[in-house]
């Protein structure tokens, strides 16, 4: 049977990542098969704390044919209304939350020619579960995720599972520029872009891509409240050369 309503879980699984990052695993309470997602999918997530609900849609990084157990990554967020927060120095392995059924309003494109990921810090939660479901299909793809020196260890760890072979690659500061808009220009025609991360991130990403003539449909963007939030990065735009 489906589920349609709030699905109770336990935390399975914490791991600290980094100073400001946690992943939770959950697996179902009661037993059998979660519900399948698609890669790209979120769940929303309900938190009771002394007498305050709280609601947080966070993207799933588990692969999508995982049914035993889903996985988020929270960032804590000093000025948040309390649900990174809470996560974050609230909630133990065997606690019983609720979440709700998968929902997707970012899948990936089914007749692309080839998928440009382009992601910025905690924005890159709903392209890790892209990256197995398009191996899986022999598609092709390219990643480039934009972080602080910090953090580039934990996404190289993240992605290292899928990388041999791939066109993955991590900008953390100090290292090369990243050159958006020959990214985008070097691209097949028939090629999606898809982007998640700060919002202006998102912006120089649509700002390029239409800028070079890429179809309004083959550009696909996510954003939950603006993910991350003030990551520092430096990209030049395509024919303006403003950076």
């Amino acid at each position: 049977m489906i589920a349609s309503g709030p699905i109770p879980v336990r935390i399975h699984e914490i791991e600290q990542l980094s100073p400001t990052l946690k992943r939770f695993a959950f697996e179902p309470l009661h037993g059998g098969p979660l519900p399948t997602p698609s890669a790209g999918a979120h769940v929303m997530v309900t938190l009771r704390h002394e007498g305050r609900v709280m609601k947080n849609a966070y993207s799933l990084v588990s692969p999508p044919e995982s049914r035993a157990r889903y996985e988020i990554i929270v960032r804590h967020v000093a000025q948040s209304r309390g649900g990174s927060r809470f996560l974050h120095q609230s909630v133990a392995r065997g606690d019983v939350i609720e979440i709700g059924v998968p929902g997707n309003l970012f899948p990936l494109a089914s007749k692309a020619r080839k998928h440009l990921l382009i992601s910025g810090g905690i924005g890159i939660t709903p392209l890790l579960s892209y990256v197995p479901a398009l191996k899986a299909r022999g598609a092709r793809f390219e990643l480039h995720q934009l972080c602080t020196a910090d953090e580039a260890p934990v996404f190289e760890k993240l992605l290292a599972p899928h990388a041999a072979g791939e066109d993955i690659f991590i900008h953390g500061n100090g290292r090369a520029a990243f050159d958006l808009a020959g990214i985008l220009a070097r691209q097949p025609l028939g090629t999606h872009v898809y982007t998640c991360g700060p919002r202006a991130l998102m912006d120089a990403v649509i700002t390029s891509a239409v800028a070079l003539g890429w179809p309004s449909g083959k550009i696909h963007r996510e954003s939950f409240g603006d993910a991350s939030g003030g990551l520092p990065f430096k990209a030049v735009l395509a024919k303006s050369g403003i950076e």
